[in-house]
Order: C-alpha cells, then sequence, then structure tokens
C-alpha cells in the first residue's frame, strides 16, 4: 500500500529508472547552469555539486535509507567543516587549536542546516521523478 502523496517523504531511491535519470540529469544542468549565470568560480561550483551529490548519496546509504532528513544533517555536519578545512587557507589570529575548536562547532551546525536544504532539494528531484513517472510512463 503507497503512502498519499501528503505523508510521503521523498528521498534518494536505491534503484533508479529513466525518468529518475532524466530529472535528476535536468536538475543538475538547471543547477550548473544558474550558477555559471551568477559567475561562480568552477572550483565553487564542482564543491557545491559535490555536497548536493554527497547529501543525495547519503539519503540512500545512511540508516538504511529510511531517515533521509538525519542522514542529510549528519552528512552536511560532517562535510562542511571537513571541505572548509580543505579549502580554507587564510591565515589565522588565534591559534590553530582555538581555530579548528571553532571551526568545527560552527560549520557543524551550519552544516547540518545546509545539509538539510540540500536534502530537501534532492526529495524535490525525486517528488519531480515521481510525477513525470506517473504521467509519462506507464508501469507494469
Amino acid at each position: 500500500m503507497s503512502l498519499p502523496d501528503q505523508d510521503r517523504v521523498y528521498s534518494t531511491p536505491r534503484r533508479f529508472d529513466l525518468a529518475t535519470v532524466l530529472v535528476i540529469t535536468s536538475a543538475y544542468a538547471l543547477g550548473f547552469s544558474a550558477l555559471r549565470v551568477l559567475q561562480m568560480p568552477l572550483v565553487e561550483l564542482a564543491v557545491i555539486g559535490g555536497f548536493v551529490t554527497t547529501v543525495g548519496l547519503s539519503q540512500a546509504v545512511l540508516f538504511g535509507g529510511r531517515h533521509p532528513r538525519i542522514a542529510s544533517m549528519v552528512t552536511g555536519a560532517v562535510l562542511l567543516p571537513t571541505l572548509v578545512i580543505l579549502f580554507d587557507s587564510r591565515p589565522g589570529s588565534r591559534s590553530l587549536v582555538d581555530d579548528i575548536v571553532l571551526l568545527v562547532t560552527y560549520c557543524s551546525f551550519f552544516g547540518a542546516i545546509h545539509g538539510y536544504f540540500a536534502g530537501a532539494m534532492v526529495g524535490g528531484v525525486f517528488l519531480v521523478s515521481d510525477k513525470v513517472r506517473s504521467r509519462f510512463f506507464r508501469h507494469t
């Protein structure tokens, strides 16, 4: 028995069909095009694309795919501080330990928020995919 649309949580499925692949490809094309129109550098474009992709993959893998919102938040809380540590090369005015503690606490909190929003975007893509599938593809 399937859930009504208002009770269903959309997240990354473990198997893709043609409708899903078409919608995912279109969503990436629209997202990357919009960021390029805003003249975002390619490195930042790659980081954002990688962040969203990692959040989407974590929805399918973490917790057996049963808790996509929590998986998105956990992934964001871990991934954002990691990305900042890797790509931030500013010299700090505080000690290294102070910088790391501040960075991890601050970025983990905001990483969870960014992960939640990235997960919501991923869920929206799969909502559209479900609508495309039901409208244009026959179920067998």
